[in-house]
């Protein structure tokens, strides 16, 4: 890309983690400049191959805590082609990574408002001492510039809603995705009551795309929600499932949740398998325990039914040939099957 009347701000070599179980995939090396980022990946004898690049103001850093030395010192940059999870060197390495991602963020929000402005009233409003002016010299003022002044600054946005998508960008890099919602719903009602003041088209693209960010991590977050416990991976989930809803992700969120517990479910059965335990009674108490969840976080989406029916069918039917291959088999005793057959009554 074309680096020309850009700033740069932080460099250096990072290890890309896989998102769902945090294996190393390759080592990376940053270039971090005010207004794009720019990804390479390091090859033998430490020779760096372009891999892609990203502009700032479309990415978004969160901090990944650490969990019993898993991830260490990792953080998640959101960017248009999704999450990419990158491991520091220690600690020290990743802190300073973060502030320079939320530099070259901050430093492209304040270069854009200057290139639209508002126009200032014209110079023939501005007069000295107007405690001191009559009412003949008031009138001398053109008519046109003072309406023109007065619609002005009528017309410029509440000072909140300026720096709302800056405030947003910071809720979604420290985790605080509650007050992200919060603050997007009050942006969209200001915005769906009064579109007129200047700059109202601006702000509202910053906000759908800030929205769109806030799904896509919620939509991360949960995916990695998978755990071999059902349960803990049920109790994980709660939280984006829910912001996801309010947000109208009903039909993408519950699909992700489902295949989160097909995850869970499968990985219990060949742990049960492994272990001699009935495999029959453990999958029909998960499959109910899967349906209450859901049931209870899409309550008032009756659309998304339709996706648990067709997936209990599909979970009901893999479970049956399991049975078949595992227990079922020309050599299995008599005894075997029968007590297979009276689990699964």
């Amino acid at each position: 890309g074309n680096l020309d009347d850009k700033v740069f701000i932080h460099e250096g070599g990072l290890i890309e983690l896989d998102s769902n179980d945090y294996r190393p995939i390759c080592r990376i090396h940053l270039f971090l400049f005010n207004e794009v980022l720019v990804l390479a990946k390091v090859r033998n004898e430490k020779k760096l191959e372009f891999q892609t690049e990203y502009e700032t103001k479309k990415i978004a850093v969160i901090n990944i805590k650490d969990l019993d030395g898993v991830n260490k010192n990792a953080i998640n940059v959101i960017t248009s082609d999704g999450a990419r999870m990158f491991q520091c060197i220690n600690s020290a390495a990743k802190q300073e990574w973060i502030d320079k991602f939320e530099l070259a963020i901050k430093f492209h929000q304040l270069k854009k408002p200057k290139k639209a402005q508002a126009p200032q009233p014209p110079t023939t409003l501005k007069f000295e001492a107007p405690q001191k002016s009559t009412d003949s010299e008031l009138l001398t003022l053109s008519p046109t510039a003072s309406e023109m002044g007065r619609v002005i600054v009528e017309n410029l946005p509440p000072e909140w809603l300026v720096t709302a998508p800056e405030e947003i960008q910071a809720e979604i890099a420290q985790r605080h995705f509650e007050d992200c919602l919060a603050l997007l719903q009050k942006c969209e009602d200001h915005l769906a009551q009064d579109s007129s003041f200047h700059g109202a088209a601006e702000i509202g693209e910053k906000i759908a795309a800030l929205k769109a960010s806030l799904a896509s991590v919620l939509m991360h977050e949960l995916s990695n929600s998978q755990s071999r416990s059902l349960q803990a991976a049920l109790r994980s989930s709660r939280r984006p499932l829910k912001l996801l809803v309010e947000m109208e992700k009903s039909r993408e969120a519950c699909g992700i949740l489902l295949r989160v517990c097909t995850s869970a479910i499968r990985s219990s059965q060949r742990q049960a398998r492994r272990n001699n335990l009935a495999v029959s009674e453990l999958f029909f108490c998960d499959v109910a325990l899967v349906a209450s969840e859901f049931l209870r976080a899409f309550s008032t989406k009756a659309s998304c039914t339709s996706a648990l029916i067709v997936w209990c069918n599909m979970e009901l039917q893999y479970f049956a040939s399991q049975l078949i291959k595992h227990y079922l088999t020309k050599d299995t005793q008599l005894e075997m099957v029968a007590k297979v057959v009276e689990g699964v009554r």
